[in-house]
Parts: structure tokens; sequence; C-alpha cells
């Protein structure tokens, strides 16, 4: 690892650890990575140093340290469950209505509901195959409406 004074390896865990001063500040700042000393890990906490570099410079440190905090590395749980685009469709309908006028749901999804049940395959691995449909049945702006309901209903599924 290249040699660098804010970075260190906690002796007793052998984490990577950041140790800095700030001028106007009376204590030492000690920010835990929670990362096992390698060099990919070297990087990225070196990453992490050269952000709270750029904010000190820039006069917007955060003397909390939230908003350099490292965060969770645990492994990320994937769902088992594999949804098809009509049951997430219900699912982002529903969370929809929290948000949405009753006209709006009534006018815009009302339509792309239609054409959803009316596709051969609800299978998010058939994305290029529902996009070709889509784009030979109906008119370009109906297709591209449908494709941009679909891709915000898709982002809001992984978001959640």
């Amino acid at each position: 690892m290249d040699e660098d004074k804010w970075i260190s390896s906690n002796l007793r865990t052998g984490k990577l650890i950041i140790r800095f001063r700030v001028r106007g500040f009376p204590k030492q700042f000690y920010l835990n990575s929670g990362l096992v000393c390698s060099k990919t890990n070297w990087d990225i906490v070196r990453s992490r140093k050269e952000i709270i570099e750029r904010d000190i410079a820039l006069n917007r440190f955060d003397p909390t340290l939230k908003l350099y905090k490292f965060g969770n590395y645990q492994k990320a749980v994937v769902p088992t469950e594999k949804l098809s685009l009509d049951k997430l469709w219900d699912k982002f309908l529903a969370f929809q209505t929290q948000h949405l006028e009753r006209s709006t749901l009534e006018s815009d999804y009302k339509q792309i509901t239609k054409i959803l049940v009316e596709l051969s395959s609800q299978s998010l691995e058939d994305a290029p195959i529902i996009r070709d449909v889509l784009l030979a049945k109906y008119s370009y702006h109906t297709a591209h409406k449908a494709l941009a309901a679909f891709s915000r209903c898709c982002r809001w599924g992984i978001d959640s």
C-alpha cells in the first residue's frame, strides 16, 4: 500500500482507519472504515480521504463525520422472489395511488395497464422482446409512454 499519513491499519482489528486533524478543531478526527487491509480496500479508503480533503479545502467539512461514514459491507440480500412485470406493476400502482391524483391514475396508468395485459410475455428477462412488441403494435408515442412507465416501475422496484 502507498504511504499515506492519514490512513493506517488498526493494530488490534486489522481494519483500515482514517485519522486527521482540521485547523480550527481542537480534536483529532477518527473514521473507521470497517474494511480489512488490502490493495482494493486501501484505494476505497483513500478515495474517502480525498473527499474529506476536498471538503476541508472548500470550507464545507462535516465535523460530525456523518457524510464520510462507510456503509455496511455485509453481503447484500438478494430477493428470492422473481416478479413478473404485471405483478411488479400492480405493486407500483398500489404505491403510486398514495402519491398521484386519481385523474392521473385513471388516464395515464389505466391505458398502460391495458397495454401490459395484452403483452404475450410478462417476464422481466424478456424486456427487449416487450420493447419490440410495443414498437411494432403501437404508435411511437404510445410505445414510448409505456416503456417509460415500465422503466419507472422497474426503477421503483429496485429502489424498494
